[in-house]
């Protein structure tokens, strides 16, 4: 995030504030040139607001006014540029920012606008490059933690010190104690445990978000094991967010049952999961990760328990897997022979392979509930 001080600096002579700047320097959100009596249509909150002065000298502004407005969507303060009209700035508009702890600054004469929205995207694309880093370095050290003892707990702090909030892997099982950080954060953890069980129970959500105690909580599913939630006090970032999907991800390769030993012409599929996950590639690693558990054989009393599970859910799940399996797993053949949209089938079909507990995709799974399900 870019402050109001760090602009300043590097705009140098083309921005300089009125009065001493407030402390701690508000952050800037954005640079909007406006010449409207009422710009805060237009805004999102947060923004530097550039101006001639042409909603007061020509529009006939009240000073006041304006400054409240901008107020109340906690703008990072006025610019006004000398030399196009006004010489210096008005007391009264002076005034009414001081009442309004609103930064008042200006663009002296001869210098362009555009020097202070440059200087704001330098500033941008460095703290961009900043974050990436950082999310890079946290991402390698994560994938490090996979293997060794206590995964959970380190890679829950490593997510929580890099987002500089609080983080937490919640089992399933809760005889299986969760990993929080930090310790004096743990107290939350039986609510974020009931919301994110209310939540996902039955569902095929990717991720939620839900307040405690006045805080943001993301929350991802980690496969059958349990879920890990974040928070941070604040919006998580697109670098925030990949970081703990990475985390998701390394949580669900170290709670999956150790595969076969691998033979010699056939890398460990640990090795695959850390060398996806170091390029980036989450979904591919989470698929690799599932494939290393040792999966139960289908025999006739699973399946029947799984159509008996199937039965009892809400929804037409049992015929939506007998269409789907007779279509030979087209979403298009399903939904026309369903008469519903292939949305709705893919839908159902999630909800149907979390019952089991294994995709319709594997070959034994389809072809022994495809047997049991054609003459029912």
């Amino acid at each position: 995030m870019v402050s109001l001080a760090q602009l300043i600096t590097e705009a140098g002579p083309a921005l300089r504030p009125v009065d001493p700047l407030p402390t701690p320097s508000p952050p800037v959100r954005g640079v909007h040139v406006s010449e409207l009596v009422d710009p805060t249509a237009f805004l999102d909150g947060g923004e530097l607001v550039l101006t001639t002065g042409v909603p007061f000298t020509v529009r006939g502004a009240d000073p006041a006014a304006y400054v409240e407005r901008l107020a109340t969507i906690d703008s990072a303060g006025i610019v006004v540029g000398l030399g196009q009209g006004i010489d210096q700035v008005a007391a009264d508009l002076r005034e009414a920012c001081r009442h309004a702890g609103l930064p008042l600054l200006v663009v002296p004469p001869q210098e362009p606008f555009q020097r202070v929205t440059r200087a704001y995207w330098s500033l941008v694309a460095g703290s961009d490059r900043t974050a990436a880093v950082q999310s890079l370095g946290a991402q390698s050290r994560i994938v490090r933690a996979i293997a060794s003892d206590g995964a959970a707990e380190q890679i829950v702090r490593i997510v929580a010190q890099a987002v500089g909030g609080w983080g937490a892997f919640l089992p399933h099982d809760e005889s299986a104690a969760p990993a929080a950080w930090p310790e004096s954060r743990s107290g939350l953890v039986p609510a974020v445990r009931r919301e994110s069980r209310r939540l996902f129970a039955g569902t095929q959500l990717s991720a939620a978000t839900f307040t405690i105690n006045g805080h943001d909580v993301v929350a991802y599913p980690v496969g059958s094991a349990g879920v890990i939630a974040v928070s941070a006090g604040r919006p998580l970032s697109a670098e925030d967010r990949l970081l703990v999907v990475t985390a998701q991800t390394a949580l669900d390769t170290a709670f999956a049952r150790p595969a076969p030993a691998a033979t010699n012409d056939e890398p460990a599929l640990d090795a695959v999961v850390s060398d996806l996950l170091n390029a980036g590639h989450t979904e591919a690693a989470r698929f690799v990760a599932r494939r290393r558990r040792a999966l139960p054989p289908v025999d006739s009393g699973r399946v029947t328990r799984w159509i008996d599970d199937l039965a009892a859910a809400r929804g037409p799940l049992v015929d939506t897997v007998r269409e789907h399996l007779r279509g030979g797993g087209s979403w298009e053949r399903s939904a026309r022979s369903l008469g519903v949209h292939r949305n709705t089938v893919r839908a159902r079909i999630g909800h149907a392979e979390a019952i089991i507990g294994r995709p319709l995709t594997d070959p034994d799974v389809s072809a022994a509930l495809w047997l049991a399900l054609r003459s029912s």
